[in-house]
């Protein structure tokens, strides 16, 4: 939820044409990690999903 809620727009510009299901969404955004808002990058440290 953490993560719907603070990276849905960084999805949208990021990850533009990643089908989502099977952790492809989650992927491109850790792929993108330089690059995600302050917001999203919290979310996802605290989720475990950026290392």
């Amino acid at each position: 939820m953490l993560i719907r809620r603070f990276c849905t727009m960084d999805f949208k510009v990021l990850c533009k044409g990643v089908p989502l299901g099977q952790g492809r969404a989650i992927q491109c955004l850790a792929n993108n990690a330089t690059a995600l808002s302050p917001g999203c990058r919290q979310a996802m440290a605290q989720t475990g999903e950026l290392r």
